[in-house]
């Protein structure tokens, strides 16, 4: 075989390594409109939010100090803080949910925990039975290079109201649920989220553009999240580790 023949098939080889360990990015712009709330004023802020999903775990960095990592294998989700320099881990499948996990970490005795367990699944459950509703408009429209479907999300609480209108595709190949629970994966957590998940599955695909009014005491807050760019690239491995010095915090904060 010739030395250029053998440089070509060593390229080859080494490009398809790459595909195959590399992950899905996506690059985020997320504008918030100024807004006043008890009365202060907020002036508008931009960050830029980037995803990287891939087959073994897959994290989101929201462009203001946080970064979140999921692990598929051993569902665990690391959010890490850089303003503390800390980072907590939850185990998705061994804590029944957040709270739960804050309540084993405060309380001694296992018969209060359990009534407290009880009492606070029971609160939340019937607060987010039916607090969101996800809406396909049938819509269709083209923004940046792809191709999406319009969707009208509302969420109602009792100390607030949040309605988003999204733009969704299905371009993108990745997975879905997983770039939702990584982006979201606290909520995942909270009790009675089961109503909300069967909601979220209504959604086929990722944003692409979406207009949030978050309305909380009395004051609207607007934002705009606009996906930029979209790549399959080799993720640095850094991005997946806990930085060198952070320490670990629980739920409770200690």
């Amino acid at each position: 075989m010739s030395k250029n023949r053998i440089l070509t098939a060593a390229t080859l080889i080494m490009m398809i390594t790459v595909i195959l360990h590399a992950e899905t990015w996506l690059r985020y712009k997320r504008t918030t409109d100024p807004y006043t709330a008890e009365g202060k004023s907020y002036p508008a802020a931009t960050a830029y939010a980037t995803a990287w999903v891939g087959s073994k775990q897959a994290v989101y960095e929201d462009g203001e100090g946080h970064r979140s990592i999921m692990t598929f294998a051993t569902r665990t989700l690391t959010i890490i803080d850089s303003s503390e320099k800390s980072y907590t881990i939850l185990k998705l499948d061994s804590i029944s949910s957040m709270i739960d996990q804050v309540i084993d970490e405060n309380t001694d005795d296992a018969e209060s925990a359990a009534a407290m367990k009880a009492m606070m699944q029971g609160i939340m459950g019937t607060v987010l039975k039916g607090a969101m509703t996800v809406t396909n408009t049938g819509e269709q429209q083209k923004i940046g290079a792809w191709q999406c479907s319009r969707y009208i999300v509302s969420v109602n609480l009792p100390v607030a109201a949040t309605k988003s209108d999204m733009w969704i595709t299905e371009q993108i190949k990745i997975d879905a649920a997983a770039f939702n629970m990584v982006k979201n994966g606290m909520m995942a957590l909270i009790p009675g989220f089961t109503d909300i998940a069967q909601e979220i599955e209504k959604i086929k695909g990722i944003p692409v553009k979406t207009v949030s009014s978050a309305q909380a005491m009395g004051s609207t807050v607007t934002t705009t999240e606009l996906l930029l760019e979209s790549a399959e690239k080799q993720a640095p491995a850094a991005i997946f580790s806990i930085p060198e010095g952070f320490s670990q915090q629980t739920l409770s904060g200690d």
